[in-house]
């Protein structure tokens, strides 16, 4: 017999309310009983060591203002019937700069709550670069042209959207989430939509660095179209090339500071180039609407594990290759002729080749995926309590009797988010990103139990909506959940993570290889002083 699983002492905090109550109508129970087993199935209910009594209890849960929030994420039309429609050019075209404006007009939420839509919305259209994109949608160019290019631009990132890594019998709908490689958010994005269109609009123009840089910019929301993008470009840049043509100084051209690898993989990450700046400043704050510019981070001293991380893998590599190359360079010494020169290019090809690194990135999003299942199952498995209390406004009362403090975002990190600013680090904008989708997926489970009598038109109006079930079923919900979403999460973060770090490294390389040779004295000074 199955019964119910008590994962640590805070997560039974729940079920001593449950006790206490059971023990004011007489009904033995004892914590001990709680015994430590499997998780038990979505087709299995668990039964209870108390008898029929306690699976008649029943909890009732009020949805809580966050819980609304991100309930009604999903909810929201995408891109292809809310702008891509039929209809006049002139009509369509001001309807999608209208909503790319609206971007800018942060949705208020209680506390330091933000949705991920609202978060990358209004990254995407003040951010670097967005100048250019605001620019060709106010532009003389035809309303015609405009429409057809971004109905193109729609029609490429859905054709190079990976296809879903759904995991077997699964209790929860993919629609309710982003696709792995986050072809669904683009898909809702109107600013995410503008700044691709733009980007395949110019890109013929545009030399090779530049492309890259622009890619690596949009890596920061997409980076698995980003890299799906930069293939070609890898294969035309021809990096094999400028390796060969460089063994004189191969040593030299693979060598690059932290302070230099620092400054290209925050372009992956944060916007550097225009925070702070007049230009985002004025974007941030158009009449009425709330100044949620980047400014001061609430966790500023807290290190960023996932830009850290990326730093180090990315150096790692470079020095890995470098003494590849090197190793290679000794082993055909003693060959002469056209015969060395033909090894040492192919060897090149090989280490260089699109292969290579996506056994490189393969590797890293193994390692991330691991490291993310486990931070997410354990954070999850200690948190049930406060994290019902978080979202459904009367849990406190109905069990706990005041014993639960209301956590602070996200329930399952221990360190918090406590302004917009702060969501500028990845690691921990990852965790509210996780927390978003667990809170969507028990509401889909509570509803699979329970359909409340007009459920979206009582969240749309902001009218209580309200789930009476019993207790165990309750428990099962969140089980369910979280078993569930914790491996899609860390599977679509861990190639996200793989992904930018690509970006990085083919930016970074192309900087190393393609740039004039600095003159021995200078990398000595940099060296020596780390400028």
């Amino acid at each position: 017999m199955k019964t119910t699983k008590c994962r640590s002492e805070e997560a039974g905090l729940w079920m001593r309310g449950v006790v206490a109550f059971l023990n004011g109508l007489g009904v033995p129970a004892k914590p001990s009983e709680l015994q430590e087993e499997a998780p038990f199935g979505a087709a299995e209910a668990p039964q209870a060591p108390w008898g029929a009594e306690f699976e008649t209890l029943v909890a009732t849960l009020t949805v809580g203002p966050r819980a609304r929030a991100v309930t009604m994420h999903h909810m929201r039309n995408l891109l292809a019937s809310q702008v891509l429609q039929d209809g006049p050019p002139e009509e369509v075209v001001e309807r999608f700069r209208t909503l790319c404006a609206q971007a800018l007009t942060a949705e208020r939420q209680p506390g330091p709550f933000y949705l991920r839509r609202v978060v990358e919305e209004y990254e995407q259209w003040t951010h670097a670069g967005i100048s250019e994109v605001r620019e060709w949608l106010e532009s003389d160019v035809t309303a015609e042209a405009k429409v057809r290019r971004l109905k193109r631009t729609y029609k490429w990132l859905a054709s190079h959207a990976a296809p879903p890594r759904t995991l077997q019998d699964a209790a929860i709908p993919m629609y309710l989430f982003p696709a792995n490689d986050g072809s669904c958010r683009i898909m809702r994005s109107p600013p995410a939509l503008a700044r691709w269109a733009h980007y395949l609009r110019s890109a013929r123009d545009m030399t090779p660095q530049r492309r890259l840089k622009t890619l690596l910019v949009l890596s920061r929301w997409n980076p698995i179209q980003a890299c799906q993008a930069v293939r070609p470009l890898h294969e035309m840049t021809c990096v094999h090339e400028h390796i060969l043509s460089s063994l004189e100084n191969l040593n030299q051209r693979l060598t690059i500071t932290d302070n230099e690898l620092r400054e290209t993989a925050a372009a992956a990450f944060y916007d550097t180039e225009a925070a702070g700046t007049p230009e985002a400043e004025a974007a941030a704050t158009p009449a009425g609407a709330p100044t949620v510019a980047a400014g001061v981070s609430g966790v500023a001293g807290q290190v960023d594990e996932a830009f850290e991380q990326t730093v180090a893998d990315v150096a790692e590599f470079i020095s890995a290759m470098k003494e590849s190359l090197n190793a290679d360079l000794e082993e055909f010494s003693t060959v002469s002729g056209v015969n060395r020169k033909d090894l040492i290019e192919s060897r090149i090809r090989e280490r260089s080749s699109w292969g290579m690194l996506q056994r490189w990135m393969n590797k890293l999003a193994a390692r991330r995926f691991r490291s993310l299942r486990k931070r997410y199952s354990e954070a999850y498995e200690q948190c049930t309590d406060r994290f019902l209390a978080t979202y459904f406004d009367n849990a406190v009362d109905e069990f706990g009797g005041g014993e639960f403090p209301v956590a602070g975002f996200p329930v399952g990190s221990e360190v918090k988010i406590h302004s917009f600013a702060d969501y500028r680090n990845r690691d921990l904008r990852d965790r509210a990103w996780m927390e978003e989708v667990l809170v969507r997926g028990l509401v889909h489970v509570l509803r699979s139990y329970q359909e409340p009598a007009e459920f979206v038109t009582r969240l749309i109006t902001h009218e209580t909506v309200t789930f009476t079930l019993p207790i165990l079923q309750v428990y099962e919900a969140y089980e369910t959940a979280a078993s569930e979403l914790v491996d899609k999460v860390a599977l679509e973060q861990a190639y996200e993570y793989a992904a930018r770090a690509l970006m990085v490294l083919l930016v970074t390389l192309s900087q190393q290889l393609t740039s004039p040779p600095q003159p021995s004295w200078i990398n000595r000074l940099v060296g020596l002083f780390g400028f």
